[in-house]
């Protein structure tokens, strides 16, 4: 099944980070405001999103819950090693 309209506004939401993104993760009750459903809706929502893998929960529980987009390890960026920090020989 695809994601509903509000499920793909709030992960553009939280993919954008910053002042208007959530950068520690959102909740259920600011999944509702930016997604406009109800509260119901957004735990049903958040829940689903969970199941397909787009979302993490992060440590917390009751309406301390958060929830954050589920970046596998290859998608973050790493810095890039300097030849100094090469361990192999030629």
């Amino acid at each position: 099944q695809p994601l509903s309209a509000e499920q793909v506004k709030v992960l553009n939401r939280l993919l954008d980070g910053g002042e208007r993104g959530f950068e520690h993760g959102i909740s259920a009750s600011q999944y509702q405001a930016v997604a406009k459903v109800s509260k119901a809706t957004a735990t049903r929502h958040l829940a689903d999103l969970l199941e397909k893998g787009c979302l993490r929960r992060l440590p917390g529980s009751g309406r301390s819950t958060r929830y954050a987009i589920n970046a596998p390890a290859s998608s973050i960026a790493l810095p890039a090693r300097t030849s100094s920090q090469d361990t192999t020989t030629p």
